[in-house]
């Protein structure tokens, strides 16, 4: 078998390239978490934006045929008031 001492220090290096690793392997999964995470939070916010901007286009719309159903009331009314005066 071999050298007692040199298969020790064979080990130790070995434990201290696995630390390594495992440090480099913990920091980079946490940057990968935290990439994902804020991506996650941009897409979230890009759906609510999304969310409001279609309620506000929604609710202009909305104004926009009570308005129009407003103004057509209106001319119906004159043009019923046009009518009796010319009788």
């Amino acid at each position: 078998m071999g050298d007692p001492k040199k298969l020790q220090v064979k080990n130790s290096i070995s434990e201290v390239k696995m630390g390594h690793f495992d440090d480099n392997f913990q920091e980079i999964c946490d940057e990968m978490y935290e990439e994902q995470t804020e991506h996650e939070a941009g897409e979230e916010a890009e759906a609510e934006a999304q969310e409001q901007a279609e309620a506000e286009a929604e609710a202009e719309y909305e104004a926009l045929q009570d308005a129009e159903e407003e103004q057509q009331a209106e001319e119906e009314q004159q043009d019923g008031q046009e009518g009796e005066d010319e009788k």
